[in-house]
């Protein structure tokens, strides 16, 4: 096992390339953190600061120049920070579980697909599946576990793991989505 830091990770397996699309799926959800400190790794060859203010004027250039990625974040409706946010255009999924009994489920989902265009036009989907929330808690305090694939299109895209990722977005989208986005598609 190797000890890294989630944002780390994934900037090395991103590795500049450009960003097609992402889907996020999980329980906890802070926009405010998601927007600040995970959305960046998604434009790679931007430089964002500590700055609000002159990060949201490269936001807006960004998605004026359609230079960002098509995203969408799944998470459970009741445990959504809402101190903050979202302020930037992505799609978000509130999953509210239903009822079983006396007891009312939880979204408890956590994977992230990150869609990559490869020099050679063979797109790589980048898979992160652990313990973490898109939380700073979950990506920068916590101790998490996660495991992450890279499948390459057309050569390490085994057909039932491809069947099993489409089955499970697809599912996801006819329980709780409201309308398919881009970044499922």
């Amino acid at each position: 096992m190797n000890e890294l830091v989630l944002k780390s990770r994934i900037r090395e397996l991103i590795g500049g390339r450009k960003v097609i699309a992402a889907l996020f799926y999980t329980f906890n959800f802070d926009p405010r953190f998601f927007e600040n400190y995970v959305m960046p790794l998604l434009v790679p060859d931007q430089t964002f600061i500590n700055n609000i203010i002159t990060n949201n004027i490269l936001w807006r250039k960004l998605y004026k120049d359609n230079l960002v990625p098509p995203v969408t974040v799944y998470f459970d409706q009741d445990v959504k920070n809402t101190d903050c946010g979202p302020f930037l255009d992505y799609n978000f999924v509130a999953v509210n579980m239903p009822m079983i009994g006396k007891n009312k489920g939880n979204y408890h989902s956590k994977n992230s697909f990150i869609l990559v265009e490869s020099e050679n036009s063979a797109d790589e989907l980048i898979i992160i599946t652990g313990s973490n929330n898109i939380t700073q808690s979950g990506w920068c305090e916590n101790v998490e576990c996660i495991s992450e694939h890279v499948l390459i299109n057309g050569k390490e895209f085994p057909y039932s793991f491809r069947k099993y990722i489409k089955a499970f977005i697809e599912n996801n989208y006819s329980e709780f989505g409201k309308e398919w986005t881009e970044a499922e598609d």
